[in-house]
């Protein structure tokens, strides 16, 4: 198996996609057949028929769609293209095509600019994917923000509110609500569980997925926009149902290291942070490429290029990529202690670990332990980063069927219970 789509900053993550030369045009874009040549044919021969932006073909390099392709040859074998659906969105014609794989079912995602060049190629959810009916729980199909609206679902107990209510935040790189890897749904694990323990949760698309075009334009593109903006939308939509009591906030990887940001903004009332890093961005990409090295058959040449990019930002010009992202991105990370701005906050914490994780290890499980204190923290010696069964070593551990376990779903209820009910 090639790259695995979960580094913890998502720069591997399925997403290459800019805005903005004379073969094929929106109008006559067969995207049934770009998908299959993408999928299982020869991609480096999808540069000779199809028009690509100019940014796109900066973004994509040389080998770009062969790397896309290696990436989602990952999902499993191709069980089926099905038929594309079209729709406009801010000027672009984009074409969803379904495709199901034995792992995981996804859209191929074609963004078309108005001179018909291929302009963002991005993993969407599968569209005839069905959420699921429990009878412990209601669904709420929600939307909030201002110019670019975010999409979510707010999960509730069958009981009468008001119930604690938790803000559920993903990981590095496109996340959809479900934070969907491989064939697994940590998040709608999460609160499908929280549900039958009378919390509520919201969840939600994340920007990068939904405005994969306005995102790749933005050289000022910051992780506080990734993170901060949609976040604060989000508790202010809460605070404004009569349904809803006490809210916290989850954060999974990159998801839960930004937290603290979130939290100097927001009344919250406490924070749970999944596999969250406390080391610097440059030191964990480092550490993941050489693991994933050393367990043989992984295609990781000219990340060394890319992190000796990321160590010399100043060299850097404001429109230059790096591993996705512009300058104004890492820097923004790279200045960023979350271990300092934790210590600032005066709410409960609670710090959930995998030991079968090799991407945020037990090593920031400790480096968070020695700095903050009165938090909680819990380490799970058979999980992964996904907080499912299963073990490092082992190359495809997020392509395995499995489900978040029990434990981790217990502990943050308890937490949730015993700051919301202290008597």
């Amino acid at each position: 198996m090639k790259i695995l789509r979960v580094l913890i900053i998502g720069m591997l993550a399925i997403t290459l996609s800019a805005c903005n030369d004379q073969k094929t045009t929106s109008a006559d874009l067969d995207a049934g057949g770009f998908a299959e040549v993408l999928l299982k044919g020869d991609a480096s021969s999808l540069y000779d028929t199809y028009t690509f932006t100019d940014e796109m073909k900066a973004a994509l390099g040389e080998d770009g769609l062969a790397l896309i392709q290696t990436q989602l040859s990952a999902l499993g074998e191709l069980e089926a293209i099905e038929e594309p659906k079209v729709s406009e969105s801010q000027g672009f014609t984009v074409y969803s095509v379904p495709c199901k794989h034995s792992y995981q079912d996804f859209d191929l995602v074609i963004s078309v600019d108005q001179d018909g060049r291929i302009a963002g190629i991005v993993m969407g959810n599968y569209s005839g994917e069905e959420v699921s009916d429990l009878p412990f729980l209601n669904t709420e199909e929600v939307t909030f923000g201002d110019e670019l609206k975010i999409n979510g679902i707010l999960t509730t107990p069958e009981s009468e509110g008001p119930y604690p209510c938790v803000i559920m935040l993903s990981g590095s790189g496109p996340n959809d609500r479900d934070e969907t890897i491989g064939p697994n749904k940590p998040f709608r694990d999460i609160a499908e569980g929280l549900a039958q323990k009378g919390i509520a949760t919201l969840r939600f698309d994340k920007r990068t997925l939904l405005y994969p075009e306005e995102c790749a334009d933005d050289i000022g593109f910051t992780v506080k926009d990734e993170y901060v903006t949609d976040a604060l939308s989000a508790y202010d939509l809460l605070k404004g149902r009569y349904d809803i009591g006490d809210i916290y906030l989850l954060g999974h990887s990159l998801g839960g290291q930004i937290l603290p940001l979130v939290a100097k903004e927001a009344e919250v009332k406490g924070l749970i942070y999944l596999a969250a890093p406390a080391r610097d961005l440059i030191t964990l990409i480092k550490e993941q490429v050489a693991y994933l090295e050393s367990l043989g058959n992984n295609d990781l040449n000219g990340y060394d290029t890319e992190i000796a990019r990321l160590q010399d930002l100043d060299a850097l010009k404001d429109d230059e990529l790096v591993m996705g992202a512009f300058k104004a991105y890492w820097q923004d990370l790279i200045s960023y202690d979350p271990i300092e701005e934790a210590k600032e906050l005066k709410i409960p914490q609670l710090f959930l670990q995998g030991e079968e994780d090799y991407q945020v290890t037990m090593e920031d499980l400790a480096l968070w332990k020695d700095n903050i204190k009165d938090a909680a923290f819990i380490s799970y010696p058979s999980l992964t980063h996904i907080f499912m069964e299963g073990k490092k070593d082992h190359a495809g551990v997020y392509m395995q069927k499995g489900t978040v376990d029990e434990k981790v779903i217990t502990d943050i209820s308890s937490f949730i219970n015993e700051e919301s009910n202290p008597y």
